[in-house]
């Protein structure tokens, strides 16, 4: 039979505080971090390959448009560079890279060039989408789409015209539950 061998850490996000032990004092989440940096492997890199970023997010600029923002996974990526996109339809594009920002808590920081490990934000790519490739040269392989979730909510909005009003205050005389209003004029509109 196997079993579970994982390193456990107590920590209270609330308080900022993290133990090895329940009976050890702790004034800081350092015991949480030396674990990470002693668990986790480091990210595999290489600064020396051909460039290789995806785009997890996007952000926007008034001056510099819209922001990719990814996590270079090999090679570097350099101020004016000529850089190409793998779309997710199966096109390329190229486009150049006019702004390089990397993270610093939660500051940006400008900068001339990003290596392999590096999350960093890039200007210059106006139709740059969210798990998009950003490629060295054209002949690259993009990397796996990452897929977003479709939303879970949703909501109908409808305006108050006279015939729901009258619709409503006969529903409200019927049964004065409001939730039940909200029900019974549902099953109504599905059914006209």
């Amino acid at each position: 039979m196997n079993s579970l061998i994982f390193t456990t850490v107590y920590a209270i996000g609330r308080q900022g505080i993290a133990k090895m032990n329940l009976t050890d004092e702790s004034k800081d989440l350092t015991p949480l971090l030396e674990t990470i940096l002693k668990e986790v492997p480091a990210a595999q890199a290489d600064s020396a390959a051909p460039l290789k970023m995806q785009v997890f997010n996007l952000g926007y600029d008034n001056f510099l448009g819209r922001l990719a923002i990814g996590r270079i996974y090999d090679g570097t990526i350099k101020m004016g560079q000529t850089v190409f996109v793998k779309e997710l339809n199966g096109q390329t594009i190229s486009g150049k890279v006019t702004k390089i920002y990397t993270f610093n808590g939660v500051a940006r920081k400008e900068v001339q060039e990003a290596i392999a490990g590096d999350i960093a934000m890039i200007a210059g790519l106006p139709n740059i989408y969210i798990g998009e490739t950003v490629c060295q040269t054209a002949e690259q392989e993009a990397m796996p789409a990452i897929k977003i979730d479709e939303p879970t909510i949703r909501s109908i909005l409808l305006l108050m015209t006279p015939l729901l009003q009258d619709v409503k205050a006969n529903l409200l005389q019927e049964d004065k539950s409001e939730k039940d209003w909200r029900k019974n004029l549902k099953s109504m509109l599905v059914s006209k």
